[in-house]
């Protein structure tokens, strides 16, 4: 049996259940919630719905089947029973008892809808991604970052080792896009879907233009943004909007495309090697992905939601990533160089000097070594730990 890896969000989640009467936890499929939710709550009642007779007991009698539970209870895949949150709301109005309900759900989009109507004050919502570096630590360090790109961060990736990556993703895409996706589509949309989330790979760590996306597979611009945003509400992909603060100059408004799982992204791209991954064209814009989803999955788990940007002004001058506070503005430039230079550091330095307020200069890449080059940090993949970061 493979060893639990522990999840940042452990805490959270213990703290939530102890103040809740529900606790919601989201996110893509097989990021590991049902695998948490039963290492943390052992003693929990445990029910799934993709078990075809409980699930429609529950449809059938909804009241009946919440009757028949006394303990805390951990509901696995909800999103296949949402009429069953109204009934929810029912119970905990009646007892309020801290923690009673752990509730998982892979399909946001319904699910949310559920949790929004029927458990608003009554649950906390807690979002989980796939591994990241700080939770796996140790393990990842024998590795470079063209392998852990290529590799990716869902948990079953780490905890089986004999497992065929590329027929995991395989299957992954095609279990997303039937369970997940089909139920919003007429069946002639169903090719057009895949072949979105494929042109959507290629154009990752770039700014989203969804009018050349929509001329390329010849939909609407309306349809594309809607089946855009299924792929945001099913935690697959994240966008990241301009940084225009305190700036009285004409900045791009389109946001900046990623990826939660940088694996899923060499996949789709048919990169099938590290080597490929490293020294392929698109090598800049998957160590981007790859750095910015690591910041991304931390931000989720340090619960501070901390907004994040890029910027790009009309003169050329344009940084991967700005993490701003109201003490702080922590600016980033990605680079997959393994050697380091003060050109690379041109645009932060650039950057600061539009700011009155305290900037902090970060250069992420794979250098082994922790420089500084005049005022700007020079931080490996590896050393990113975004609480420190932002202190």
């Amino acid at each position: 049996m493979a060893k639990y890896i522990k999840r940042g969000l452990e805490a959270t989640l213990t703290e939530a259940a102890n103040n809740f009467p529900a606790l919601v936890i989201t996110g893509a499929r097989q990021t590991g919630k049902s695998t948490l939710v039963t290492h943390l709550f052992p003693d929990a009642k445990y029910i799934s719905f993709d078990d075809l007779a409980i699930k429609n007991y529950a449809k059938e009698d909804p009241k009946a089947f919440l009757d028949e539970i006394k303990e805390q209870v951990i509901l696995d895949e909800i999103q296949e029973v949402p009429e069953l949150l109204s009934y929810i709301k029912i119970e905990i109005d009646k007892n309020r008892e801290a923690g009673k309900f752990i509730i998982t759900g892979s399909q946001q989009f319904s699910l949310m809808e559920g949790v929004q109507e029927s458990l608003a004050g009554r649950a906390a919502v807690i979002e989980l991604a796939g591994f990241s570096l700080k939770e796996l630590g140790e393990l990842t360090l024998k590795f470079s970052w063209e392998e852990l790109v290529y590799r990716g961060f869902y948990p079953e990736l780490w905890m089986n080792k004999t497992i065929n990556s590329e027929l995991w993703y395989g299957s992954y895409i095609k279990t997303f896009i039937d369970r997940d996706i089909t139920k919003h589509l007429r069946d002639k949309n169903i090719f057009n879907y895949s072949r979105l989330i494929e042109l959507l790979a290629t154009r990752v760590s770039q700014e989203l233009n969804f009018s050349s996306l929509s001329k390329e597979l010849g939909l609407d611009l309306k349809t594309v943004q809607t089946w855009v945003s299924f792929l945001i509400r099913s935690q697959i992909i994240f966008l990241i909007p301009p940084y225009y603060k305190n700036l009285g100059k004409r900045i791009t408004k389109k946001p900046k495309l990623y990826f939660y799982d940088p694996g899923l992204v060499a996949y789709l791209t048919r990169h099938k090697t590290p080597e490929l991954v490293r020294n392929g064209p698109m090598g800049g814009a998957l160590y981007e992905n790859f750095v910015i989803s690591e910041i991304m999955k931390q931000n989720l788990v340090n619960f501070t939601n901390n907004q994040l940007f890029y910027f790009r002004e009309n003169n050329g001058l344009e940084l991967d990533l700005i993490i701003d506070s109201p003490t702080l503005t922590s600016c980033f430039e990605i680079k997959s160089t393994m050697t380091p230079n003060l050109g690379h550091t041109k645009n932060l330095t650039l950057f600061s000097k539009l700011f009155d307020s305290k900037t902090q200069l970060n250069l992420i890449c794979p250098a082994k070594t922790d420089l500084n080059f005049r005022g700007v940090q020079i931080l490996n993949h590896q050393l990113i730990n975004l609480e420190n970061l932002l202190s």
